[in-house]
């Protein structure tokens, strides 16, 4: 895991890094308005969200999911 904090709304937000990447991340939107209901954010007090708590960045992971759809590039990214 690269990174776990909370919004303002008290929801969660994740990211990994794959092992033996350096520039790959895959993660959860920061706030409601960039989720823009891909349901992303982690749900405060969720059991997932009980389970991150424990966790720590550096912590092995395993994840599933979808990732969201973009009319750009058929994937949904944060643009820095």
């Amino acid at each position: 895991m690269a990174s776990l904090d909370t919004n303002a709304a008290g929801n969660a937000f994740i990211t990994i890094r794959p092992e033996g990447t350096k520039f790959i991340t895959i993660g959860t939107w920061h706030n409601a308005v960039q989720d823009g209901g891909t349901n992303s954010l982690i749900p405060f007090a969720s059991d997932l969200y009980t389970r991150l708590a424990e966790m720590r960045v550096g912590d092995r992971v395993i994840f599933r999911g979808r990732f969201a759809a973009s009319d750009e590039d058929h994937l949904a990214a944060q643009r820095n």
